[in-house]
């Protein structure tokens, strides 16, 4: 067989040459040296560095398609100043119009553009305060959840992705591996709760005993069975405790560890919404803010 490829058939042909890499990047190179298409040059660059994705010769076309992404994301950011906002924006729009009849090419930014969204964001700690349980979260569906999540930071690139399934597959790997640690997380975030409300009861000045106030707020918000667990208290002490413990509202001292107790308990449970997306903002629309009148309350709660 004669060794002659077209540019745009080494992808489809590497069956035939999969142990002879070099001589496919021979004839990348000839034509990349020659070519003076845009498009196609950047689509070689992208077809070959996945194609000798680690192996000796896949450097520089990494390193040219990532410079070709960087050069172009630059040029959206100076396009679309909403970049610097950190707010839902159309920045994959200006790569749309630029490549709209290479898919290659819109695939490869697309991709490249999921992983500048999600590499800021810690993806375990949205997800576990977005869902109850991981099978909370193939209900709603990962892809659905992966969507809703991008269209926060770029509308026209989620939009793109309802077709384009693939260019997610790399951030639906990483959630789906968070199915085996899920419990090892959950369980991390009560024992580093707990760690942080002992600091605060061995302060010299606390009015509160570190067992009374977690047997407090374990039965307001729902894991005596944590605590059940954690320390092999029986239903006897935690009663015990609870009786035990009292607030005094007047008591501005009392008052002040309370609260800052209070916050750190609700800050590990995901009740306080103090992330940029909490779980209505993820699987609701948007809906106008409904002023009503609240009663006043008790200091307590």
């Amino acid at each position: 067989m004669t060794k002659s490829i077209k540019w745009c058939n080494i992808y489809q042909q590497k069956k035939y040459f999969k142990n002879d890499l070099e001589f496919i990047c021979k004839i990348a190179d000839e034509f990349l040296a020659k070519n003076k298409d845009k498009s196609n040059f950047i689509e070689l660059n992208i077809i070959m560095s996945k194609l000798t994705f680690k192996s000796e010769y896949c450097r520089k076309y990494v390193m040219f398609s990532r410079m070709i992404f960087e050069g172009k994301l630059i040029n959206a950011q100076m396009k679309s100043r909403l970049y610097e906002y950190n707010i839902p924006n159309e920045g994959f729009t200006f790569i749309f119009d630029e490549f709209c009849d290479s898919k290659i090419i819109l695939n490869f930014f697309a991709e490249q553009f999921i992983y500048q969204i999600t590499d800021k964001i810690n993806i375990e700690s949205l997800v576990h305060k977005n869902f109850k349980s991981f099978d909370d979260l193939k209900q709603y569906g990962i892809n659905n959840y992966m969507i809703k999540l991008i269209s926060k930071y770029d509308e026209f690139l989620s939009e793109y992705l309802c077709s384009n399934l693939e260019c997610l597959n790399n951030l639906h790997k990483k959630i789906e591996g968070l199915e085996e640690k899920w419990e090892l997380y959950e369980q991390s975030i009560y024992e580093e709760m707990f760690d942080k409300v002992f600091q605060e009861c061995s302060l010299p000045d606390s009015p509160f005993s570190y067992m009374e106030i977690l047997c407090y707020f374990g039965k307001k918000y729902n894991f005596l069975v944590v605590l059940k667990s954690c320390f092999d208290m029986s239903d006897e002490i935690i009663k015990f405790n609870l009786d035990l413990f009292a607030v005094d509202e007047n008591n501005l001292l009392e008052l002040s560890y309370f609260n800052r107790i209070k916050k750190i308990v609700l800050n590990a449970l995901k009740y306080s919404q103090t992330d940029d997306y909490c779980e209505d903002d993820i699987k609701q629309p948007n809906k106008e803010k409904i002023i009503k009148f609240i009663p006043k309350k008790s200091k307590l709660d």
